[in-house]
């Protein structure tokens, strides 16, 4: 995926756990890119479901490996299948979820998550994809280019909302 955002020259913010934690090679060569890298917990566990301190292990050892691969904190968290409760807003990041699922996991298509990904997209959106999917990564060129024909300019998260508030649940336009 890395390299369709490149050969594109387009941004996009990657949410990662352990998988990627670990190879600290593809989180830099992310952000020399321009990729914003961001946490999206160690295990992927359902955080509504887990007690405070499990909850903030599974933040902090995903700060931790990114900074030690990137040299910076990730300011942002996507909540694992977008799950939160009032212990996950304590957690010391805003909670970023989206308004546009491809269902990309379920359906491993790329025409569907072409499709979905497109079908109700608008100013403003957030799309989630996973780059673990091959199908995802055959989508993402097809998918950029229709977005940027429709005149869309593709940004980071941060770029799209800035640095909410720690504890803030935003989806698409910052609501």
């Amino acid at each position: 995926m890395l390299d369709h955002l490149a050969t594109a020259q387009v941004p996009a913010t990657l949410f990662v756990g352990q998988n990627f934690a670990r190879g600290a090679a593809t989180l830099k060569r992310a952000d020399a890119q321009g990729v914003e890298v961001a946490n999206h917990t160690w295990s992927l566990r359902d955080l509504a479901k887990l007690g405070p301190d499990q909850a903030k292990s599974e933040i902090d050892r995903t700060q931790e490996a990114i900074q030690a691969a990137i040299g910076k904190r990730p300011t942002l968290l996507r909540p694992p299948y977008g799950s939160h409760g009032p212990g996950t807003r304590q957690l010391g990041l805003p909670l970023i979820l989206w308004d546009v699922d491809t269902l990309d996991w379920q359906n491993r298509n790329a025409a569907t998550t072409t499709q979905r990904a497109l079908a109700t997209v608008r100013p403003g959106s957030i799309l989630l994809m996973h780059d673990i999917q091959a199908s995802s990564v055959a989508a993402t060129p097809s998918i950029i280019a229709e977005l940027t024909s429709r005149g869309y300019t593709l940004v980071t998260t941060t770029q799209l909302l800035g640095t909410p508030e720690a504890g803030a649940v935003v989806n698409w336009l910052g609501g």
